[in-house]
């Protein structure tokens, strides 16, 4: 995974199952806002 934060720039960001599906948050405690994700080719969702 190549992605990070737009907030704060953090390199790692990590998945939590919603009701409303997976959502990809900043791994950071001192920002955890959830990063919006553009669906890329290697999400495997999509094959």
């Amino acid at each position: 995974m190549c992605e990070f934060c737009e907030f704060c720039q953090f390199l790692l960001l990590i998945e939590k199952k919603t009701a409303r599906g997976v959502k990809r948050f900043c791994a950071s405690k001192a920002c955890g806002k959830p990063v919006t994700v553009i669906n890329g080719p290697e999400d495997e969702t999509s094959a």
